[in-house]
C-alpha cells in the first residue's frame, strides 16, 4: 500500500483540547511530547497546563490531528503527501511522529479547511 492509499483509507482524530507549543526551562512532568536539542526544548501540552516558571516562550491555540492507522516505519511520504497538501491551502503544520502513527497540529482557525483538505471522515 503507499502513502496516498494510507492517508484516504485513515479516519482522522481531532483531540478535544488547545494545545500550545512551549520552549521551556526543564520538561514538566505530564505533556504530549518532548523534543530536546542542543540549543532548547521543546514541549507540546495542553494550554495552561504547565507551571509559568517554566515557560519561555508559548505559541498557543494548535489543535492536534491523529492519523488513525498504524503506518510501518518502511512507508515513505506520508507526512510529505499531508503537509504537501495543506501547504498548497496556506496551511502551517507543526508535525509529529510516535511510534505507529502520525500526528499533525495545525491551528485552530484553519482546522476545518484543513480537515477539508485531507478528506477526513
Amino acid at each position: 500500500m503507499n502513502a496516498e492509499q494510507y492517508l484516504w483509507q485513515s479516519r482522522i482524530l481531532v483531540r478535544e483540547d488547545r494545545y500550545s507549543v512551549y520552549k521551556v526551562r526543564t520538561f514538566p512532568p505530564e505533556f504530549v511530547a518532548a523534543i530536546a536539542d542542543p540549543s532548547e526544548k521543546t514541549v507540546v501540552a495542553v494550554t495552561g497546563s504547565l507551571l509559568p516558571e517554566l515557560v519561555i516562550e508559548e505559541e498557543p491555540g494548535w489543535k492536534i490531528l491523529t492519523f488513525e492507522a498504524e503506518l510501518p516505519f518502511e512507508l515513505v511520504g506520508f507526512l510529505a503527501i499531508v503537509a504537501t497538501r495543506l501547504a498548497e491551502a496556506g496551511i502551517s503544520v507543526f508535525a509529529l511522529s510516535a511510534y505507529s502513527t502520525d500526528h499533525i497540529m495545525v491551528k485552530e482557525e484553519k482546522l476545518e479547511r484543513a480537515l477539508e483538505v485531507l478528506g477526513a471522515r
